[in-house]
């Protein structure tokens, strides 16, 4: 499916996208069982973790569709790079981040936030960073599939092979890298 142009401004491929990160937080859900919805809140973990993995894997699955020809794309139209949107992000969340949060952690991050935004952008670098890390199975097929039975953390841990404070520090690291380094870990689509 596509959108046919029926927002004034928003490329079809904008909306597609954004359809692509709802349907991600369906599928973040349905390895929850729990109905009390605390131990869900939890159990989904961070702001970052949530927004930011369904704000990545929309963008890079409808990238590599768009490329594949799986997804049509708007005649005429450009529609910027995967790179270019992911780089856009990174320069988005940082200067949300100092304008609005200064000082604050990703992992402190709430939906209340001024900054909150910052935890789609930079969470999505986050998970970026996680899945060269780890590889792209990490998300979907170790960290989801036991998130219930391990916590999130424990999830975490096995998925990413780290804890969640040590991830904090070397993103942090990867963070403060010329923008150019930080590129290399992006797939090429």
């Amino acid at each position: 499916f596509a959108f046919d142009q029926l927002f004034e401004g928003i490329l079809p491929e904008e909306e597609t996208k954004t359809v692509f990160h709802e349907y991600f937080h369906a599928v973040q859900h349905a390895h929850i069982f729990s109905l009390d919805y605390e131990e869900r809140d939890l159990l989904l973990g961070p702001t970052w973790f949530v927004e930011g993995g369904a704000e990545y894997m929309a963008q890079y699955t409808t990238s590599k569709m768009w490329a594949s020809g799986e997804l049509p794309t708007t005649p005429g139209e450009f529609y910027p790079t995967f790179q270019e949107r992911m780089e856009w992000k990174l320069i988005g969340g940082q200067e949300n981040l100092e304008q609005n949060c200064p000082g604050m952690s990703l992992a402190d991050i709430t939906y209340a936030d001024p900054c909150s935004y910052a935890a789609y952008e930079l969470g999505a670098w986050a998970h970026a960073y996680l899945q060269h890390l780890a590889g792209e199975e990490a998300h979907l097929n170790v960290f989801w599939p036991r998130v219930e039975e391990l916590g999130w953390e424990g999830a975490f841990k096995e998925a990413f092979g780290m804890t969640s404070a040590d991830f904090y520090t070397a993103f942090d690291t990867f963070l403060a890298l010329p923008l150019a380094e930080q590129r290399l870990i992006l797939a090429d689509i």
